[in-house]
């Protein structure tokens, strides 16, 4: 990766604003500065900023997939029972939503042949 690519994604991390941040995620115009920046998240700091990755429409497949991974999805692919009995609803959600948004593609390309 490219130094000024480096420097924009340290750039964006530095920002202390959330309002800014996001702003500043949905004007990147580069899947490798995306992945980048959901590879190196701080899940600790909640699912405003992967939402914003996700609603970028230079995020890929690949991007998506990082972000369900570190959102714990195997968890929730692994043992439902013990998700579904999760009472974090807010990752609840954000998972399932990502999970469905992930295998519809696959589902709509199955139903073509």
């Amino acid at each position: 990766m490219e130094n000024d690519k480096i420097e924009f994604i340290k750039r964006i991390f530095q920002e202390e604003n959330e309002a800014v941040t996001l702003h500043n995620i949905s004007k990147i115009n580069d899947t490798e500065i995306l992945f980048a920046y959901a590879q190196n998240y701080n899940w600790d700091d909640g699912f405003k900023i992967p939402e914003q990755i996700l609603k970028n429409k230079q995020c890929d497949f690949s991007t998506a997939l990082l972000i369900f991974y570190g959102a714990d999805g195997f968890q929730m692919l692994s043992e439902k029972e013990s998700f579904l009995n999760s009472d974090l609803i807010d990752w609840k959600n954000f998972l399932l939503n990502l999970y469905e948004n992930l295998i519809r593609p696959v589902l709509v390309s199955e139903q073509l042949y």
